[in-house]
């Protein structure tokens, strides 16, 4: 799932802006885990619970490829006055 959340966040990337795309895979990653939290048993639901958790975890899988691109792409385009401060020992 991680090549595909690559590929399709990829294009959202390139459509809505890296900030967007950062923010649908923070929902996402999100979304997955409180699917995965509120899922009732399988003794409750039936065959319907293993589903739904498999289906969070491909959410997740999905969000992390997103995440794979648009994390370092963002941190790398930044510029240098809006990166954090260097260490003191590192000079000016």
């Amino acid at each position: 799932m991680r090549p595909v959340g690559g590929w399709v966040l990829g294009i959202f990337s390139d459509r809505y802006g890296r900030k967007a795309a950062l923010g649908l895979t923070i929902l996402m990653m999100a979304g997955g885990s409180l699917i995965i939290a509120i899922t009732p048993t399988y003794a409750t639901i039936g065959i319907a619970a293993p589903l739904l958790l498999t289906g969070a975890r491909l959410l997740q899988g999905l969000s992390l490829g997103g995440d794979a691109v648009s994390i370092p792409a963002s941190s790398s385009s930044a510029p240098p006055s809006a990166s954090w401060p260097p260490p003191p020992w590192a000079g000016s």
